[in-house]
C-alpha cells in the first residue's frame, strides 16, 4: 500500500481522512498545527491498530512543510497521496472583514496548498506519479451570503486544483477536488468569525438565520456524518474512476444542479424559495 500524508488531520475532515485511508492500509502521516490536538486522532488509530503517526506541520510555513515532506522520504522513500483538508473558515459579511482576517483565510487555505504543492511535485514526479486531492467545498462552486471569504479560497482552490490536472496529468500525477456540502465534524480550530461581526450587529444576526434555514438541504435538518466524505477522499485518491470533481452530500448535489441549470437570478429566487429565507 502508499505513503499518504494529511493536513489538517485534528479534527475537521482530516482526521476522519486520515483513518480512512489507515484503514485500507496505507501508512498515513497526519499533520497538524499543534500535535496536542491529535490525542482524539492517536486514540481512535490506536484502537483500531492503524498506521498513523502524529506530526507537527504547519502550512503556512514552507520551513514545516520541508521538514515534514524530508521526515516523510527518510523513513518511507516515496509519497504517494497528499490529501489536504487543512483549511480556515472565516465567516463574516465582505464589508466586515479585517485585512488581517482576510490574509489568514487565503494563508490557511490557498497558499498554503501552494506550499505543499511546490515540494512534492518533484518526488512524486521522480517515483513516476501520485494523487493530490483537495478538499475544497460546495462554496467553491456557490457563494453563500456571510461566507464570502471562505468561498473566495474555496474558488481559488478550484482554480489550483483544475490547472494542476492539466499541468500534472501528463507526468502521472492524479489532481482531484471533493466538494462537500454541510456534513458534522470534529473542530479542528480553524473557525473564526468577523471581529466586526459582534452579536449587537444586524449581520451577526442574518448570518445566524441563513446557517439555519441551510440545514432545510440536508436529508435529516442536520449534518451528516463527516465519514463519506473520507471514503470519497479515499476514492478519488485511489480508485479506478479516475474523475476530477466530488460533490458530496445531498445538499451539494441539489445545489449545484440549480446553479448549473438557471441564470443567477433564477437561481437566487429558487434558493431563497427552498430555505424560505428572505434577508
Amino acid at each position: 500500500m502508499g505513503v499518504v500524508m494529511v493536513t489538517g488531520a485534528a479534527g475537521g475532515f482530516g482526521l476522519p481522512a486520515a483513518l480512512e485511508f489507515a484503514r485500507n492500509g496505507h501508512a498515513v502521516y497526519a499533520g497538524m498545527d499543534d500535535v496536542r490536538k491529535g490525542a482524539s486522532l492517536e486514540r481512535m488509530a490506536a484502537g483500531e491498530g492503524l498506521n498513523v503517526r502524529v506530526m507537527e506541520l504547519d502550512v503556512a510555513s514552507e520551513r514545516s512543510v520541508r521538514s515534514v515532506v524530508d521526515l516523510v522520504l527518510d523513513e518511507e522513500q516515496r509519497l504517494d497521496v497528499l490529501a489536504h483538508c487543512d483549511r480556515a473558515e472565516l465567516q463574516g459579511a465582505v464589508h466586515l472583514l479585517g485585512d488581517d482576517e482576510a490574509r489568514w483565510q487565503l494563508e490557511s487555505t490557498v497558499v498554503g496548498l501552494v506550499r505543499l504543492v511546490r515540494e512534492i511535485t518533484p518526488v512524486m514526479r521522480r517515483q513516476g506519479g501520485g494523487s493530490i486531492v483537495v478538499l475544497g467545498s460546495i462554496a467553491g462552486l456557490v457563494t453563500p451570503p456571510y461566507w464570502g471569504m471562505y468561498a473566495a479560497a474555496m474558488h481559488a482552490m478550484e482554480a489550483l486544483a483544475e490547472a494542476m490536472h492539466y499541468e500534472l496529468n501528463q507526468v502521472g500525477i492524479r489532481v482531484s477536488i471533493v466538494e462537500p456540502g454541510q456534513f458534522a465534524t470534529l473542530d479542528g480550530g480553524h473557525l473564526r468569525s468577523a471581529a466586526r461581526q459582534t452579536p449587537d450587529t444586524i449581520e451577526h444576526e442574518r448570518a445566524r438565520r441563513f446557517d439555519e434555514a441551510s440545514l432545510r438541504l440536508t436529508v435529516s435538518g442536520r449534518p451528516a456524518d463527516a465519514d463519506h466524505v473520507a471514503r470519497t477522499m479515499v476514492n478519488a485518491a485511489t480508485g479506478s474512476a479516475r474523475r476530477f470533481r466530488y460533490v458530496v452530500g445531498a445538499d451539494a448535489a441539489l445545489v449545484a444542479a440549480v446553479r448549473e441549470r438557471y441564470e443567477f437570478e433564477d437561481f437566487e429566487q429558487v434558493m431563497r424559495q427552498t430555505l424560505e429565507w428572505w434577508d
